[in-house]
């Protein structure tokens, strides 16, 4: 399949291949985060139960670690299998795990990097599509986001920009750092740009403090503690780095313009991919119907833990990931 245009700048690790595969014991180790893990211990867990579903019935042992770097430090000299959640695999018979944004949807990789997911490589192909089964599929999420299939939408002339963390510093796949980015987009943008911070995010003294210099600075750029939802149906388009807001924007109907590297790119104006002013340039222009894409990435490139056949996709996954798994639908069901 063709690469995105800025994909050659990377060179994605190697896949190392599983030796000793059949003296492996069927052992899975799940490394999940705090929160998940209580649940996943009290089987509350859709996806963790899924994982379960599908490979129980076929011989396998399931145990679960937090995911400390300690515990997944120590998982390359257990025996079996290991599944971080959002951590680098970093030993041949490890994968990572993550959730695709939005509802059940779920990734496993074999790189914790979303620019190099399965899914970031893939060429959308919108006529691949049947329009009314994505149309179904959208409305059906956005009700469940919303409150309503078809919520009011509006452009009140403004750009919102969901910051995320280190606001100072510019990380391997972005194009320059947070600050930098609303900086050179005040620049050139006529609209108002409306900055928002991650809920969970931690900010320094010194992050604060530029953000203040750089708001006091433009006349065109404010700080906003709306709600999110709100800002996100009324903006005219969302720039980020690679914040899950523009996806869910993409329910909306509200284009992308991202500066730095994820996989929902296929939709978005790309400043990677064409350079600054054009990716400004074009924001808004591209891909208005987001229906047919989002039934691409979550229908066909995740794994649906509210779907009956959730069990059978995990079995495909792994098993194309070189895991010694069985892919039969009657197991588990």
């Amino acid at each position: 399949m063709r690469q995105p245009i800025w994909r050659p700048a990377l060179v994605s690790p190697p896949k190392v291949a599983i030796t000793g595969a059949m003296s492996e014991p069927l052992i899975l180790g799940m490394y999940l985060n705090s929160g998940l893990l209580e649940r996943a211990r009290a089987g509350q867990h859709n996806f963790t139960e899924r994982l379960k579903q599908a490979l129980v019935p076929l011989g396998w042992t399931v145990n679960l670690f937090e995911c400390t770097e300690d515990n997944c430090q120590a998982s390359a000299d257990r025996r079996g299998y290991s599944l971080f959640q959002m951590v680098d695999p970093f030993h041949a018979r490890s994968l990572t795990m993550r959730r695709a944004y939005v509802g059940a949807f779920w990734q496993i990789e074999a790189t914790a990097r979303r620019e190099e997911f399965d899914v970031a490589l893939a060429d959308f192909d919108p006529p691949s599509v049947k329009y009314d089964v994505a149309s179904k599929f959208a409305n059906g999420w956005r009700k469940r986001m919303f409150g309503e299939p078809h919520p009011e939408i509006e452009m009140k002339g403004f750009v919102l920009v969901p910051l995320q963390e280190r606001l100072l510093q510019k990380r391997v796949f972005q194009t320059m750092s947070p600050l930098q980015m609303v900086q050179d987009l005040a620049d050139r943008e006529t609209r108002q740009i409306v900055l928002t911070l991650h809920p969970r995010g931690t900010y320094s003294d010194i992050e604060h403090a530029a953000l203040s210099t750089l708001v006091e600075r433009y006349p065109n750029v404010s700080l906003s503690r709306s709600d999110t939802d709100d800002l996100l149906k009324t903006c005219d388009y969302v720039a980020t780095q690679n914040s899950s807001v523009a996806f869910k924007g993409y329910f909306l109907g509200k284009p992308a313009l991202l500066f730095g590297q994820v996989d929902f790119h296929h939709a978005a104006s790309c400043v990677w991919d064409i350079g600054l002013d054009r990716a400004i340039e074009h924001a808004g222009r591209g891909l208005r119907d987001f229906d047919q894409y989002l039934y691409w990435f979550l229908k066909l490139h995740t794994i649906g833990a509210g779907s009956d056949s959730a069990h059978i996709q995990i079995r495909e996954t792994l098993a194309r990931r070189g895991w010694p798994v069985v892919v039969q639908a009657d197991a588990g069901t």
